[in-house]
C-alpha cells in the first residue's frame, strides 16, 4: 500500500492464509518496502523474507520467521498491543535490529528477542480501557451484593459511574484505533480490529445487563 503521495513510499505486509482453519488470515510481517524484496519457505513453518536496499545496509529489514510463533512489525505497535501478546511468542521491531556481518539477517539469539516495548501511550490506552471495563462490571455487582442493606441509597451514583466507566473504556479503544489510522499502521489495525470489536460488544452488553438487573431489583424494593 502506498502512502504520502508522490513523496511517500510503500508499506509492505505479508499475510498467511490457513486453508485448513476456515481460511484464517494472519499477518506476520509489516515494514516499509525496500527496493529488493523476495521470500521463500525454508520448511513448512519457517519463512525467510528479504527486504533491503542494496546501497543502504542499515535499512535491511530481512528476517527469518517461525510462522504461528513470531511476527515482525517495523513500528513495534503490535509488540506493545495487549491483544496481540498472547498470539505470538516473539515480536521484532526495527529500531533495535541486529545484523550478522555479511548475511544481513536479523540475529534472533541476541537482545532483539521478545521485545515488549515501553509503557507508552498505546499501552496506557489499552491498560486504561481494561481497568475501566472491569470497574464498569464490578460496580453493579457491588450494588447487587449490598441489596439486603436497608439503608443502601447510593446505588444510583454507582450505576452512573459504571456506565461512565464503560463509555470511557470504549472511548480509549476508539482513540487507539484512531492513532493506528493516523500513522497508517494498517497491519496492526487489521490484526486488532476484530478482537477489539468483539471485546467492546461484550463489555457493552454485560454492563447494560448488570445495570438493568440492578435497576429492576432496587425498583421492586422501593415499590414494596
Amino acid at each position: 500500500m502506498t502512502y504520502g503521495g508522490a513523496a511517500g513510499g510503500v508499506n509492505l505486509w505479508i499475510e498467511i492464509t490457513y486453508n485448513d482453519v476456515d481460511d484464517k488470515i494472519e499477518t506476520v510481517y509489516y515494514s516499509d518496502a525496500k527496493s529488493y524484496f523476495s521470500m521463500e519457505w525454508k520448511d513448512e513453518n519457517t519463512l525467510y523474507i528479504i527486504n533491503e536496499e542494496i546501497k543502504y545496509p542499515n535499512s535491511n529489514r530481512s528476517i527469518e520467521l517461525e510462522i504461528g510463533k513470531e511476527i515482525y512489525h517495523e513500528s513495534g505497535l503490535v509488540c506493545q498491543s495487549w491483544l496481540m501478546k498472547d498470539q505470538y511468542e516473539t515480536c521484532y521491531q526495527n529500531y533495535r535490529l541486529l545484523f550478522r556481518v555479511g548475511a544481513g539477517l536479523l540475529n534472533k539469539n541476541e537482545e532483539t528477542k521478545n521485545i515488549k516495548g515501553g509503557l507508552d501511550m498505546i499501552v496506557l490506552l489499552n491498560l486504561g480501557s481494561l481497568v475501566l471495563g472491569l470497574i464498569a462490571w464490578i460496580l453493579p455487582v457491588v450494588n447487587l451484593m449490598r441489596y439486603e442493606k436497608q439503608n443502601q441509597k447510593n446505588w444510583v451514583p454507582l450505576t452512573i459511574m459504571s456506565i461512565s466507566a464503560c463509555a470511557i473504556s470504549l472511548c480509549f479503544q476508539i482513540f487507539y484505533n484512531y492513532h493506528l489510522v493516523k500513522i497508517e499502521d494498517w497491519s496492526a489495525l487489521m490484526d486488532t480490529t476484530g478482537a477489539v470489536a468483539f471485546v467492546a460488544a461484550v463489555l457493552l452488553i454485560v454492563t447494560i445487563l448488570l445495570n438493568v438487573i440492578t435497576l429492576i431489583v432496587y425498583r421492586d424494593r422501593a415499590a414494596k
